[in-house]
């Protein structure tokens, strides 16, 4: 029980979560001409992010209604928002991902590594098995072969499952 009371997740406000990923993610003037609505646009990604995954569907809907499909630039700036908030419930002050011979994710965080070995025990194994604990760092392998957009997409999918994985950490506390 006193190992479980250290287990409690650094409190951190989405924007001061920092994102260091190649990828293009700002709305298109060929999508939306004027400058002003392009930056409220951005500014409602943000915010729908903020309100989780339904405030983003709805936002989607609204923004293929207005201006026609999506560009892949507003996905990803979507999925790169989302990403924000999952890491801030997650505790984690920044994401990188790392293009290297092998590449990976690394979550910088404040996460004591009781709270990362509770996490990583109940997440799917594909996941944990790509995750590696250092102080202060996680570590997470990534596959080969993948250009930005799907090395981003996997980066989410692990701190999605990640995130999934606290109601069942929450229950121990």
């Amino acid at each position: 029980l006193q190992k479980v009371e250290k287990q409690r997740l650094p409190s951190l406000k989405v924007e001061d979560v920092e994102l260091m990923i190649a990828a293009d993610a700002l709305v298109p003037e060929s999508y939306i001409a004027l400058p002003e609505v392009r930056a409220r646009v951005e500014q409602a990604i943000c915010d729908a992010a903020c309100g989780g995954t339904e405030h983003t569907a709805r936002l989607s809907a609204q923004l293929e209604a207005d201006y026609g499909p999506l560009p892949d630039q507003i996905r990803i700036k979507m999925q790169m928002e989302n990403m924000r908030k999952l890491a801030s419930e997650l505790g984690v002050h920044q994401v990188q991902i790392v293009r290297d011979m092998a590449p990976y994710a690394l979550f910088n965080t404040d996460l004591a590594e009781e709270t990362f070995d509770m996490i990583r025990d109940v997440v799917p194994s594909d996941v944990a098995d790509a995750l590696e604990y250092t102080p202060g760092v996680i570590r997470a392998r990534l596959p080969l072969g993948m250009d930005e957009h799907r090395l981003s997409e996997r980066t989410w999918s692990i701190l999605s499952e990640m995130r999934k994985s606290l109601p069942v950490f929450v229950k121990y506390m």
